[in-house]
C-alpha cells in the first residue's frame, strides 16, 4: 500500500503536536506549574489582633507579607484593617 507524501505529512504533523504537547506537560510539572491543593481554615479576630500578627501566625515559614496578601484576596479585603468579632478565611497551602 502506498501512503502519499501529504498523508504522510499530516502524520509527521500530528505526531509532533502530541510530542509538543506532552513535553510542555511534563515541563511544566518539573517546574512547579500543578496546582497545589489550597485548603483554608476560619479564625476569629480577637481584642489587639492584628492582620500581621494572624499572617505571622500561620505563615508556615514563608514570607509574611505574600500571607497578609493571600489572607486579603481570600477575605476580599480592600485594606489590612481588620474588626473584632469577624471572622477571616486564613489560606492554608498544602
Amino acid at each position: 500500500m502506498r501512503v502519499s507524501n501529504k498523508s504522510r505529512r499530516k502524520l509527521v504533523i500530528c505526531f509532533v503536536i502530541i510530542f509538543l504537547c506532552s513535553v510542555s506537560f511534563f515541563v511544566g510539572k518539573s517546574y512547579g506549574y500543578e496546582k497545589k491543593e489550597i485548603k483554608s481554615m476560619t479564625i476569629l479576630v480577637q481584642r489587639g489582633d492584628t492582620l500581621w500578627d494572624i499572617a505571622k501566625k500561620y505563615c508556615n515559614g514563608s514570607n509574611t507579607i505574600e500571607k497578609i496578601d493571600k489572607i486579603r484576596k481570600a477575605n476580599k479585603m480592600e485594606t489590612s484593617e481588620i474588626y473584632i468579632g469577624s471572622e477571616l478565611i486564613i489560606p492554608i497551602e498544602t
